[in-house]
């Protein structure tokens, strides 16, 4: 069974890696391990290079044949981060570009920052992934469903119109006013309060595929790390 660790931005990337992912990587072979990047007592928020690459660091050299990934909101992610400067100068037609040139840039700072410690072949057992904006974003793949999860369906037709507005629910854009997650509670204020919870089941509802059908740089991710299981690194 190859070892996956998951190291996620929060409680409820956590919970979708536990309840979304766990059992279908399994079927595939892949075990996953998620937890929130930080020392224990000092676990989520707060997504730096520094802390992302102390969490993978410490992964790597204490479990040397795993690999590992992130889950991070773009959002989120402090400016110093490798690639978040560039990535703002390029132009809004090619935001998917944007995204996957700042995972390039996170990748190789990584694998030249640790390649002499950890041996390059043990490093590249990073795969990094970022999510679009922000993770609220993936519920948007079924407007309809995300309003029932959330036992309000009358918010069915201002989830749908949210959508509409934008090529993919990866696209809803990371405004601090209108980022997904703040688009969700203007309409439903418990969601705040209770994030981990209302998403996971909202998560639960859509269903990955509806998410990887919809969301294309998620799915990409998804089918790269599944890819594992036939990686001739194993």
């Amino acid at each position: 069974m190859i070892r996956l660790h998951v190291i996620c931005e929060g409680p409820s990337e956590e919970q979708f890696v536990n309840h979304l992912l766990r059992d279908e990587f399994r079927q595939n072979g892949i075990e996953l391990r998620p937890s929130r990047i930080g020392k224990p007592g000092k676990k989520g928020g707060g997504i730096s290079y520094s802390r992302a690459l102390e969490h993978l660091q410490w992964l790597l050299k204490n479990d040397s044949t795993c690999f590992c990934t992130t889950f991070f909101d773009n959002y989120g992610i402090d400016s110093k981060f490798p690639g978040k400067v560039e990535s703002k100068a390029q132009t809004a037609s090619k935001e998917h570009t944007k995204l996957e040139a700042m995972q390039d840039a996170f990748h190789t700072a990584f694998l030249q920052k640790v390649k002499d410690d950890l041996g390059y072949q043990c490093a590249r057992r990073f795969i990094p992934y970022i999510q679009f904006h922000e993770y609220e974003g993936l519920l948007f793949s079924d407007p309809k469903q995300l309003a029932e999860s959330l036992e309000e369906p009358s918010l069915a037709e201002p989830f749908q119109a949210i959508r509409d507005q934008f090529k993919s629910p990866e696209h809803i854009n990371d405004d601090p006013v209108k980022a997904p997650s703040k688009r969700i509670i203007k309409y439903f204020e418990p969601y705040k309060k209770s994030k981990p919870l209302y998403a996971t089941s909202a998560a639960l509802d859509i269903g990955l595929s509806a998410i990887q059908k919809e969301c294309r740089l998620f799915d990409q991710w998804i089918r790269l790390l599944l890819e594992l299981a036939t990686s001739k690194d194993n």
